[in-house]
């Protein structure tokens, strides 16, 4: 690892990446053949909402992974048959509209029970984001293990399942629901050992964005599925080394680096197909200039009000748990101003409220600030 810039203890880390890269654009690839391109976010969402409500219900992620994962697992399971048995070809009613309705619903309940609990904010933020910088040799091995047996019972059935997702709807198969089902279920295992290391919103961006990128260059299935193989392991690394160099927080990090090869990868496609290459430069080149206009009349009409950071200073001391909580994501953002927030967050340190403190200690651990080691301490 130390050779691309990244020390050894980021090591599982990048491994588990890796192995989410490897099973995502899999399931990717027969998602959108399927069109049901939200059952990810969906079967991942219902997969925070238990983990919240197994809170809620006394146990804790730290020490009490097994209890959650059956909890998630069985949750799971109900989603994949519910997704399976209201497959039914409807033009009032299409599939991805009640896959839309569970995400929304999950969502919705998510919120109610972190509600009922003192660290519900710090819940769902952790349920989104993950902690993929955090996670053990242990979690990396038994995902991996889980996501091998998957993958040889996929290739075990790998007619049914491709002509499930990309025949044309006459094929002859005996008790297509139970197909369905077999799908879904599998897939529920494998995103409930993905959310608890990524979070909901890495889980659905590896799932998609390879397999949409592959599907811009490539026909074969296969071709695919290298394409979405190795430009995801390259962009995983990338996003680590990003948020390991800056501090920024790892899944939004990789996201965002997703997000902006396939649009690289659109404008490629766009100029390949151009029937003329200088028209397609030139149109390229206009929506530029324009989206820079938008953002510079956007900046333009910001507030000139107090300094952001002068104005989180003030935030770090004032009565409000959440304004400080605000204060020192400002402070996060300003790794070049240590020396004039570390002050105010040496004070946070010993807040009444423990998510401030948490937080609090976070920045420092994150940011490395030596001087406050004696304090951490």
């Amino acid at each position: 690892m130390a050779l691309i810039g990244i020390p050894e203890s980021m090591t599982w880390p990048l491994l588990a990446a890796l192995v989410l890269t490897g099973i995502h654009v899999y399931f990717g690839i027969h998602v959108i053949g399927r069109k049901v391109i939200f059952v990810d976010l969906a079967l991942a969402q219902i997969d925070a909402l238990v983990v919240a409500f197994g809170v809620l219900m006394g146990y804790e992620t730290e020490h009490s992974p097994g209890h959650l994962y059956g909890y998630s697992l069985a949750f799971t399971l109900v989603a994949a048959l519910v997704f399976s048995i209201t497959k039914r070809k409807s033009e009032e009613i299409p599939h991805e509209a009640v896959i839309g309705i569970t995400y929304a619903v999950a969502v919705a309940v998510t919120m109610i029970v972190l509600a009922k609990s003192p660290l519900g904010p710090q819940e769902f933020d952790r349920m989104m984001k993950g902690q993929l910088l955090w996670v053990k040799q242990g979690q990396v091995l038994t995902a991996a293990a889980i996501y091998a047996a998957i993958g040889v019972f996929h290739f075990l059935f790998r007619k049914k399942f491709y002509a499930l997702s990309f025949g044309d709807g006459t094929e002859e198969i005996r008790h297509r629901w139970l197909w369905d089902f077999l799908f879904y279920a599998s897939f529920g295992f494998v995103v409930t050992s993905s959310v608890s290391m990524a979070g909901v919103f890495l889980v659905f961006c590896l799932l998609v964005i390879p397999s949409v990128g592959a599907l811009l260059f490539a026909k074969r299935t296969r071709t695919r599925l290298a394409i979405g193989w190795i430009g995801g392991g390259f962009l995983c690394i990338a996003g680590i080394q990003i948020s390991w160099s800056t501090g920024w927080p790892t899944s939004p990090v990789i996201v965002v680096a997703f997000a902006g090869a396939l649009l690289i990868a659109g404008l490629v496609r766009y100029v390949l197909n151009a029937s003329s290459r200088s028209r397609a430069f030139l149109h390229i080149a206009a929506f530029s200039l324009l989206f820079c206009l938008f953002g510079g009349g956007v900046y333009s009409f910001r507030n000139r009000g107090e300094d952001p950071f002068e104005k989180a200073i003030h935030l770090a001391h004032g009565p409000n748990s959440g304004q400080k909580l605000t204060a020192l994501n400002v402070f996060d953002a300003h790794p070049d101003r240590v020396k004039e927030w570390l002050p105010s967050v040496r004070e946070l340190l010993e807040d009444v409220d423990a998510i401030v403190r948490v937080q609090a200690m976070k920045l420092l651990v994150s940011r490395k600030v030596i001087e406050a080691l004696d304090d951490l301490t």
